[in-house]
């Protein structure tokens, strides 16, 4: 197609855009830009008209007023489909625009900036941009706001504008969500807490909601958050998930994070007697119903890990959603489908690792894609910095709440963490199955009590009214899975209001009790484990409490 069309450039980012326009010219387009955009493409080859002959001069104030223009926007907003808006333009002298490649000054950036402030931001916040991409939205106009979607645009246009209108409305629906998007920051930056508010894009349809009934909406994605651990980076390759398979991934990654993030605080890759901190040790996590039921560290094997996850209880693991970080072979494909499974598959809902092997999804596949089975390669590459900090939001009737994220480290070194009993001298085994215990315990329901030995899971009271329920439940699921918790480790994720609890798990043998401090109980708490020679470290609840999950 070579018809005599108008394209408008107005970018802050000038990559690829003389490659962008060389395209457009090959088209037929004549080339316009904003100041800067005109003056680069010039410079660089590409016949482009200045907009100043549109707008009626160079940029004023500062460039605080550069597009903003009876002229321009005419040429943007008028109707393509009726001949007397195109008849008076005409008469006016004013070019009819056909496309735009608009992007805005780096609003989002500059608020988070250290050393941001309120005329910092106001310099950066984009007027002009944001104007003109929505000008380009409701005229019907092929716009970009996004550099990724400038080739989409372009290959769109020299493949012969297949399903315009569809196309165009969908290029619409995004520009305005990125000009809302833009606004909002704007909003809540000014606004100081007042104001608050995310804008997702769907990146994946889901089978349904928590229940068969109850139709799902889809995975979104928040706008302007690129996270590398984000759930829409999952490549699904069997099967198509649901609601509850993203929340139980969801909780197995917060553990995993917590876990990894410790052992970087604590420095365990000694303990673990690894070389230097680029070993990570064999992690799996077992989660159902939002919990984990099989979790397990391994410094030696992928197989030992797995083995140790598995035997954590043979019952909970059964339809479990699985996460590694570590790939899975076809012979881990057999061992986690048929190792102690007796005659029997082991059916799991769910199995995310770094990468599967072909020949292990045919193994690790059921039938009707009841099993979801996916690849997130970052999973290998855990981090010190792999946490997630990003607001917490929970929907309720008629609004929502949010707050900060659940980002607490553990700290061996910190000073707010006293250790009372005899055994104030803590192994590089004990740190492990502490760390372990409190990951799993952090990321858990409240209330919970979670017991872990030989860095597996061995019994986890999760989600009780009251915390010696908690106890007795962690020690008899450990007991019935054929686990003696004598020399194991336990965790609460918040205080003891009485020793009752501490009493049962000494009873059973626990050595070590991680737990919060803040109780009224905690002298009887403290003298419970100092008489019975336990091993007890406490930290503050305001510092180190953790989930609630409710």
């Amino acid at each position: 197609m070579n018809e005599k069309r108008n394209a408008l450039f107005s970018v802050a980012d000038k990559t690829g855009i003389v490659e962008d326009a060389k395209r457009l010219k090959a088209l037929g387009f004549t080339i316009y830009g904003s100041k800067g955009s005109a003056k680069y493409l010039n410079e660089n080859g590409v016949e482009t008209i200045d907009l100043k002959e549109i707008v009626g001069g160079d940029p004023i104030l500062g460039h605080r007023v550069a597009t903003i223009s009876r002229n321009l926007y005419a040429g943007l907003l008028a109707d393509l489909n009726k001949p007397e808006d195109m008849e008076e333009l005409e008469q006016l002298g004013i070019p009819v625009f056909h496309l735009a490649f608009v992007d805005f000054y780096p609003l989002k950036s500059e608020i988070s900036r250290e050393g941001s402030d309120m005329a910092s931001v106001i310099e950066k916040t984009d007027v002009g941009g944001p104007m003109m991409v929505h000008a380009c939205a409701k005229g019907r106009r092929i716009v970009a706001c996004d550099f990724l979607d400038r080739k989409r645009v372009l290959d769109w246009l020299e493949e012969g504008e297949a399903n315009k209108e569809e196309f165009l409305s969908e290029l619409a629906a995004k520009a305005e969500i990125y000009v809302a998007d833009y606004i909002l920051s704007s909003g809540m930056y000014h606004g100081a807490g007042k104001y608050y508010g995310v804008i997702g894009e769907k990146v994946r349809d889901l089978r349904y909601g928590e229940n068969p009934w109850q139709e799902a909406m889809g995975l979104f994605k928040i706008i302007g958050q690129d996270d590398p651990f984000g759930l829409d980076k999952i490549q699904w390759i069997e099967g198509n998930s649901g609601f509850i398979n993203l929340t139980d991934f969801d909780g197995a990654l917060q553990t995993l994070t917590h876990i990894v993030a410790a052992y970087y605080k604590n420095n365990l890759w000694q303990d673990m007697g690894f070389a230097s901190d680029e070993q990570l040790p064999y992690l799996a996590i077992g989660v159902k119903h939002g919990n984990a039921c099989g979790a397990a560290i391994s410094a030696t094997s992928p197989e030992d890990c797995l083995m140790k996850m598995i035997d954590g209880n043979l019952i909970s693991i059964f339809g479990a959603s699985v996460v590694t970080n570590f790939t899975i072979t076809k012979e881990l494909a057999d061992m986690l489908i048929h190792y102690h499974a007796g005659e029997t598959r082991r059916p799991l809902d769910v199995i995310v690792a770094p990468e599967i092997h072909d020949d292990a999804l045919e193994i690790l596949k059921r039938k009707s894609d009841k099993c979801k089975i996916g690849i997130l390669p970052v999973l290998a590459k855990l981090d010190a910095e792999s946490l997630d900090h990003s607001i917490l939001i929970r929907k309720v009737r008629g609004g929502f709440m949010s707050q900060n994220n659940y980002d607490f480290v553990l700290d061996f070194d910190s000073k707010d963490i006293p250790r009372y009993g005899s055994n104030n001298i803590l192994f590089g085994q004990d740190k492990m199955n502490i760390v372990l215990a409190w990951a799993i315990c952090s990321t858990s329901n409240s209330n919970t009590i979670v017991l872990v030995k030989d860095q597996m899971l061995i019994g986890a009271g999760v989600g009780q009214k009251d915390r010696l329920e908690c106890c007795h439940l962690a020690i008899e699921i450990a007991q019935k899975a054929g686990h003696i918790p004598f020399g194991s480790v336990a965790c609460s994720d918040s205080f003891f209001p009485f020793p009752d609890g501490p009493e049962k798990l000494i009873a059973a043998g626990v050595k070590i009790i991680f737990t919060t401090s803040g109780s009224v109980g905690d002298k009887k708490t403290i003298s419970l484990c100092e008489g019975t020679k336990t091993s007890l470290l406490m930290i503050p609840n305001e510092i180190g409490r953790m989930f609630y999950r409710h």
